[in-house]
This record gives structure tokens, C-alpha cells and sequence, in this order.
């Protein structure tokens, strides 16, 4: 989690409204500096008590009015960061989703950039949506570029890295974490640059580098206060557990796990998933495999009940290895299939219908061969199907693309970029059937003479005339309003107003400004 900046005390007055004429817009100042600052609370708050912060920015969602959109998306960003933390996946990515949109909508670059991080970081961690998660990192990143804001800049990278290793891609993990570290460094020192070290150095641990993975990470580990982060705090623990263990220092890797009561009860389920699965796994180096196994299951057991996908699949896959040291070669097999159909679910139909032919040639080779000559053939399938998963996963992702791509263009004019007479329609309808305040106006524009101009200049000036005049109607309207190309030179306004004078208002401004003749590149 992080803090988001609100305006400070200094920036109060020096823009506070003081002459009479200006108290409605001073009353409106300090009415949103107030609501900013109980969010800066609330959002500290969450570290440490989701439910009671939850319950809080429920509350303050009731005081708000239209005219608080940006500070509904704000609220919205830190109930879905509570809500993650209390578990409720689903209802965070619901919350956080919404909150996107009034941001959007209310043009708030930076606050936008924080939750579309924040957003990518629940699907890429708890859903396992790598693709999405990966889109949203590069969304977040470029806006905190376009603001400039080196601590957001760092704070996305550390998501980044962290879904790159995911992925197993390595190094473009290291190069990530490693850039997350510097940028964070330069500003305050606290917990999100402890969670980017805390990374780093686990990425370290993966890659046989544990020396300087247990210096950089027990030094991160001091950068945060548990009592006011217990959650960054564990994930710390959890990380330099897991690399003592692959120094051989099992008994100091278990006793950074043996943490009190508040420290588990304030961690949440998915680092508790976590401690039980790292705990596994350093039983399992150790060569305690029927300990290794209990831990692991009751990790996969409290990842499945809270669908704790990512989690879920990794307590597999080391279930897989700790039925291996145990010498129980169906159980691994048992446990390889499982993992098998977990991996499945995240591709589409294509991809499960390919690994479930490989699962069924699996049980063929089963059936005909002794155990050593099965556990040869698993680990070659495993191998080939991992091969396979990638590939698909790559078409999936492209198709998905192709996709959104066709989808984007049946609603836009292919000359002006604006929306074409379908959307516009399917649109209206919808307005239609809305019950919302206000005077739904619609303005029909026509170019005259534009069939001269076609038939003197030829159709590439018309195309560029017709972009010009699509440019010159967009500067003109609201915001919030529609613009579409209804067919031909016309072009149609879909707008809400307060009343028909205001609308008619609107129409001759547009009709005065197109008295101005457009400008034309030949």
C-alpha cells in the first residue's frame, strides 16, 4: 500500500479563496482537504486493521455527492486495498475497478496511475492474471512518467519485477527490482522501498545467489516498523526464511517464521498461505519430507478455501517435489496432475484441450511402464507440456489482443477517430433508458458544399477536411460529451445539460465557430 500526496498545509494558504464573492468555492477547498486527509488516515489505517478501515471508507462514500468524484475514486482505491487485505478479493477488484473510473473521469492523472498499480497487483498476485496484470504495470507506468513522480515510477517497477519472476523471466525481473530499489532510495526510506529490497533479494535466493540475498534482505527487514506494517513486515520474514534455508541455516529460517499471535493475526490469509508454504519448503531442504508435506497441504488446503489461485499453484508444485524425497512416486504423479489442471484453468479452451491430451497420454504411459520408467516419462512430459503452456499462453495472449482490437474498432470511425453511427446508437439507447438528471441534447452537424469540395479537390482533401472538422467539434463541446460520425460529412453531439437554453446555447457556438473556414493540408 501506499500513501498518496494530498495538498499540503502550505498549499492551503496560498490558494485559499478570500474576498466574499469567492465562500461557495472556499467552503468547497476545504470541504475536499478535509475528505483528503481522512483518507491519508484511513489508508495508513489499513496496514493494520482492514475490517475497521473497510467499514470507514463505507461511511465516508455515504457523505459524498457528484461533486466528489475524485475523492469517491480515492476512497474506492483504499476500500479495495482494505478489502484485499480482509481477504475479499472479489469485492477489491469490484471496489478498485469503480474507482477507476471516477478517477478517470475526473481527471486525477496521478491518484489513477496509484490505483491502476494497486489494481494490476491483486489480478498479477490473487487471481493469477498475469496478462492483465501486466498491462496495468504499463498503463501505471506511464503516468507516473507523464507526472514525473520517481517514487510511483519505483513503486511499479516493483510490482513489474515481481510478476516478471512469475513469469520466470529473470532477467528483465532483476533489471526491474533492481531499478525500483534506486528510484525509491532517492526519496523517503520505508516500507515500499523495503517491499522492492524485500523482492530483490528473494529474486536473489531463486537465482543461487542467497549471500547477497540474506544481506540485502536482513537489512531490509530493518527499513520496517511491524507494529505499524506487520504485513510487509512478514513478507520480509518469509523471504529470509526462504534463503537461509537454501544456505543450510534451517533452524534460523524456522525461527523467523515462529512469530507471536498479533503478528499472524494482523498478516492476512495470503502471507499466511505463504509462511505455511515457505515453512514446507524449508522442511522439505531439509529433508524432513513428511513434515514438508504436512505444512504444504495445509497451505494449499487455506489457499484453495480463500482462492488463493497463484498461492495455490506453488504449494502444488512443491507438494509435487516433497512426494518425490518421500519416495510416494504416485502421489507425485497425483500432485503433478493437479498442478497440471490448475495451470489449465488460467489458459482458455484451446490451451486445456491441449493439456488434457497430454494428461491422457500420461495415464497411458502409466499403465505400461514400472516406476522408474514413469517417473522418467512424467518428468519428460512435464517438461513438454511446460513447453506447450508457454507457446499457448502466447496465442492466447494474442488472440485476446486481436480481440480487444476488432472490438475497439467496430465502435470507431476508421477517418476520424471519433465514434462511428453504431456506437453512437447503441449509446443513445442506453441513455434513453437511463433515468439521469438533466436535458439529454443531441446536435446534428452537416458540412454544406461538402460534394464540391470532393469533386474540385478530390476525396484525400475531403478525408482531411473531414478530420479537421471532426477535431474542430471535439474543442468544442464539453468533456463528457459524445462526438461520433453519423455518416457522410455529418457528424452527431450527444450531451447532458441543465436545461434546452443551454443546449441551444452549445448549437450556436457550434454553428459560429464552422463560419471559420478550415485549413486544409494538400
Amino acid at each position: 500500500m501506499s500513501a498518496i500526496t494530498t495538498i499540503s498545509d502550505g498549499a492551503y494558504n496560498a490558494n485559499r479563496p478570500s474576498s466574499p464573492r469567492d465562500a461557495p468555492q472556499d467552503e468547497a477547498f476545504f470541504r475536499r482537504a478535509s475528505l483528503e486527509r481522512r483518507l491519508d488516515a484511513l489508508d495508513e489505517q489499513a496496514r493494520h486493521d482492514a475490517f475497521g478501515t473497510a467499514a470507514a471508507v463505507r461511511v465516508l462514500l455515504d457523505e459524498l455527492t457528484d461533486a466528489d468524484l475524485a475523492v469517491a475514486g480515492r476512497a474506492h482505491h483504499v476500500l479495495g486495498l482494505a478489502l484485499a487485505h480482509s481477504d475479499l478479493a472479489i469485492d477489491a477488484l469490484a471496489a478498485m475497478e469503480l474507482g477507476c473510473d471516477e478517477l478517470l473521469q475526473a481527471g486525477e492523472r496521478q491518484s489513477l496511475g496509484r490505483l491502476v498499480r494497486d489494481l494490476a497487483n491483486l489480478r498479477g498476485n490473487q487471481f493469477g492474471q498475469t496478462a492483465e496484470a501486466l498491462e496495468g504495470y504499463e498503463v501505471a507506468l506511464s503516468i507516473a512518467n507523464e507526472v514525473g513522480s520517481t517514487a510511483d515510477q519505483g513503486s511499479v517497477l516493483n510490482g513489474m519485477g515481481v510478476l516478471f519472476g512469475r513469469l520466470e523471466r529473470w532477467d528483465e525481473s532483476e533489471r526491474a527490482l533492481r531499478r525500483a530499489v534506486e528510484l525509491l532510495g532517492a526519496g523517503d526510506v520505508g516500507t515500499e522501498l523495503g517491499s522492492a529490497v524485500n523482492n530483490l533479494g528473494y529474486l536473489l535466493g531463486l537465482s543461487g545467489r542467497q549471500e547477497e540475498a540474506s544481506i540485502i534482505l536482513s537489512d531490509a527487514l530493518q527499513l520496517v516498523d511491524p507494529a505499524r506494517d506487520p504485513r510487509t513486515a512478514m513478507t520480509m520474514r518469509i523471504s529470509l526464511a526462504f534463503v537461509k534455508a537454501e544456505l543450510g541455516d534451517f533452524a534460523g529460517a524456522s525461527q523467523l517464521l515462529e512469530v507471536g499471535d498479533d503478528l499472524l493475526n494482523s498478516a492476512g490469509t495470503y502471507l499466511l498461505v505463504g509462511r505455511l508454504d515457505t515453512l514446507g519448503r524449508i522442511h522439505l531442504r531439509a529433508g524432513d519430507s513428511a513434515r514438508a508435506i504436512d505444512l504444504l497441504s495445509q497451505a494449499l488446503a487455506l489457499a484453495d478455501a480463500h482462492e488463493l489461485v497463484a498461492l495455490a499453484v506453488d504449494s502444488v508444485r512443491h507438494l509435487v517435489d516433497a512426494s518425490e524425497l518421500a519416495g510416494d512416486l504416485a502421489a507425485a504423479l497425483a500432485y503433478e496432475r493437479d498442478l497440471r489442471r490448475r495451470e489449465r484453468e488460467i489458459l482458455d479452451a484451446d490451451a486445456a484441450g491441449a493439456l488434457r491430451r497430454a494428461e491422457l497420454t500420461l495415464q497411458v504411459e502409466a499403465s505400461n511402464r514400472e516406476n522408474l520408467v514413469l517417473e522418467a516419462a512424467r518428468r519428460d512430459l512435464a517438461a513438454r507440456v511446460e513447453e506447450r503452456t508457454a507457446d499457448l499462453r502466447a496465442e492466447v495472449e494474442e488472440r485476446r489482443r486481436a480481440q480487444e482490437s476488432a472490438a475497439r474498432l467496430s465502435r470507431v470511425d476508421w477517418l476520424t477517430g471519433l465514434s462511428n453511427r453504431r456506437h453512437f446508437e447503441t449509446l443513445l439507447r442506453e441513455r434513453l433508458q437511463a433515468d439521469l438528471p438533466g436535458v439529454l441534447g443531441l446536435l446534428f452537424v452537416d458540412l454544406d458544399h461538402f460534394k464540391g469540395v470532393n469533386d474540385r479537390y478530390g476525396h484525400l482533401a475531403g478525408d482531411e477536411l473531414l478530420r479537421e472538422a471532426a477535431v474542430r467539434l471535439s474543442l468544442l463541446v464539453p468533456p463528457d460529451a459524445l462526438v461520433a460520425r453519423f455518416g457522410g460529412d455529418e457528424f452527431v453531439v450527444m450531451l447532458t445539460m441543465a436545461t434546452v437554453c443551454e443546449v441551444d446555447a452549445l448549437a450556436a457556438q457550434v454553428v459560429d465557430a464552422f463560419a471559420t473556414p478550415l485549413v486544409v493540408r494538400q
